[in-house]
């Protein structure tokens, strides 16, 4: 079962987003974060929980059953590096996208540091944009639709076609916990 969902994500992000919720609860756990933390790339695999798919990573290849995803990763209040042109890697899952705002940079002449900033009090992050490199600007406000009652969640990931330039697609989960459920879904091209 985990192939199936690693291949409806791999195949067709946006549809698959909207129907299944993202769990990325487990990438923040500490045998995952450890090795998030010790590697650029990394490799992660879908586990199936009723209308949820949670998101998890291991230390080697041969502990996958089936072809996992293989991507970057961009922690809460985090930075990530990322080419801008062809590359193996098509994702870059973000452990949360409520409340947080994401920065674009330039990075010498083919590459992106995206950051993310949590905790949302105004204005930019003054580290990024004195530095002349800003090119995108997403706050999660931006892809939130206001006509819910009650508490909303933002999880998120970057992915990237080949020969288009990265895209933020952001699920807007509504419900409460442990019966969550996708209200919409919201895609963004990054400018750069």
């Amino acid at each position: 079962m985990a192939s199936h969902l690693n291949l409806l994500l791999a195949n067709s992000p946006a549809p698959f987003l909207e129907r299944t919720v993202l769990v990325m609860d487990g990438l923040s756990k500490p045998p995952a974060a450890r090795l998030l933390r010790t590697k650029t790339v990394n490799f992660f695999d879908l586990e199936a929980e009723d209308r949820k798919a949670k998101i998890r990573v291991f230390a080697g290849l041969h502990q996958y059953t089936d072809t996992p995803l293989r991507g970057y990763y961009l922690d809460a209040g985090g930075t990530a590096v990322l080419p801008m042109r062809e590359d193996l890697c098509q994702f870059c899952f973000l452990r949360t996208f409520s409340n947080s705002r994401l920065y674009v940079a330039r990075e010498g002449d083919s590459l992106l540091r995206i950051y993310q900033e949590q905790q949302l009090g105004g204005g930019s992050a003054s580290a990024v944009g004195h530095t002349g490199n800003m090119l995108d600007e997403v706050s999660w406000c931006e892809c939130l639709q206001r006509d819910v009652v009650g508490p909303v969640q933002g999880n998120a990931l970057l992915y990237k076609r080949q020969s288009e330039p990265w895209s933020l697609l952001v699920q807007q989960i509504v419900g409460v916990e442990g019966r969550e459920l996708v209200h919409r879904v919201v895609q963004r091209p990054l400018q750069y």
